[in-house]
């Protein structure tokens, strides 16, 4: 079907000239805290892409902000596509620009999936007594909770 559409998008156009191309999709990765994924957040990126002049024949280098909005919970390496934002030129009309998300390590949690796992070290004085455990939340919440028998 877009082989069709592009075809006649040939056919209608008057000259060679004003047949364009889309330009391939770049794809670029976001760094994110585990706080940021669990939180949301809105992260600025500059990019820079060629765009045309007055003239619409020669081109120049446009500095662009791009604001990506991360939701609670986003999952690891979401595509989050922003569309013909990319370079322009003679026969080329924008391409997409695509945020690849990565999650950065976390000092205390491990994430799988929406479930966050951490550990916790008990010497075998305290694995054998009632320990009560205070852990810190992302949310900056503080939870205790009692460990009543031992886990290997």
């Amino acid at each position: 079907m877009y082989c069709m559409r592009d075809q006649i998008a040939v056919f209608k156009a008057h000259k060679i000239e004003d047949v364009k191309v889309k330009e391939q999709p770049y794809e670029r990765e976001l760094d994110l805290t585990l706080e940021e994924v669990y939180r949301g957040t809105m992260k600025k990126l500059k990019i820079e892409r060629q765009v045309f002049d007055d003239d619409n024949v020669t081109t120049h280098l446009q500095e662009k902000v791009i604001c990506v909005n991360i939701k609670p919970g986003l999952p690891r390496d979401s595509r989050i596509v922003f569309q013909n934002v990319g370079d322009e030129g003679p026969g080329i009309s924008p391409g997409d620009l695509v945020i690849i998300t990565k999650d950065l390590p976390h000092d205390k949690f491990k994430r799988d999936g929406v479930n966050l796992h951490m550990e916790v070290s008990l010497d075998l004085y305290q694995s054998f007594e009632k320990l009560i455990v205070e852990l810190n939340t992302l949310d900056d919440r503080v939870i205790r909770f009692a460990i009543t028998e031992v886990i290997s």
